[in-house]
């Protein structure tokens, strides 16, 4: 009797530990209904961390802070990014005792309306010459990016995607990155920088309306729960298979749990 459970355990550990969301396709992640919906609210993730306005500051903000602070010699853009290159990594540690307080849907649509509002006001002060005021709001845009959207839009791409999914959203990420690194030099040069961080605001707004309608809660839930989040119900019991024991009165019950086996 415990030989023939024994061997009915180990299968299904073996079911529940391996690997199978490795072998969902780039092809069945975009469009097999099962994956859809989750790879495009991965999508999102790496869209909100796209127009964040943080990237033109990473990569071009030498030239962005002078076009911004037309040579004051009292805000620099080597003061700027000397700042930024200290309040980055101290906002990242920060976000490691912050993130786990608060729910991952709620510092993220708070985080894109605050971001957005933020962006805004970056092209009104430029747009005003309050050089000042265009410093603050840089270096508070940097960390709140870096407490809030940052680690919690790639903590919830990794909790409710498979492995192509996440693929597909690093992919759209960088690969919008390269284009935007061939185009930048021209929009902040020719429309300046004032209107490129209205069209990053808007971006977000738009997304976080987005976030704030489509995207489900993965907090409390379990790793196996979040992987189900976005799978239509009546593909729920297809694709689920795993072993967890129920312990009632020194019974064990094998059930049925969450993980998936369908072969894209």
């Amino acid at each position: 009797m415990f030989e023939g459970d024994s061997e009915k355990i180990f299968e299904y550990l073996r079911k529940n530990t391996s690997k199978e969301t490795d072998k969902v396709s780039f092809k069945s992640a975009l469009v097999d209904p099962r994956y859809r919906r989750g790879t495009l609210v991965a999508m999102t993730c790496a869209l909100v961390l796209f127009f964040n306005g943080i990237y033109p500051i990473t990569t071009y903000g030498g030239r962005l802070f002078e076009k911004m602070y037309k040579g004051d010699p009292d805000y620099t853009a080597k003061l700027t990014l000397n700042v930024i290159a200290i309040a980055d990594p101290v906002s990242q540690l920060v976000a490691v005792f912050i993130v786990p307080l608060f729910p991952r849907k709620l510092l993220l649509v708070l985080g894109s309306l605050l971001i957005c509002g933020l962006n805004a006001s970056i092209a009104s002060l430029d747009l005003a010459d309050n050089n000042a005021g265009v410093f603050f709001v840089v270096i508070s845009l940097v960390v709140l990016t870096s407490v809030a959207q940052e680690p919690v839009s790639q903590l919830y791409m990794t909790e409710v995607s498979n492995n192509a999914s996440l693929g597909l959203a690093h992919f759209s990420y960088f690969g919008m990155n390269i284009a935007l690194s061939f185009v930048l030099p021209v929009l902040v040069n020719k429309v300046g920088p004032p209107i490129l961080y209205y069209i990053f605001a808007g971006a977000q707004l738009v997304i976080a309306v987005i976030m704030l309608v489509f995207l489900r809660e993965t907090a409390k839930l379990s790793d196996k729960d979040k992987k189900l989040l976005y799978v239509p119900a009546e593909f729920r019991e297809e694709i689920s298979v795993s072993l967890s024991y129920i312990d009632k009165d020194h019974n064990h019950t094998l059930e049925k749990s969450v993980s998936f086996h369908h072969f894209a």
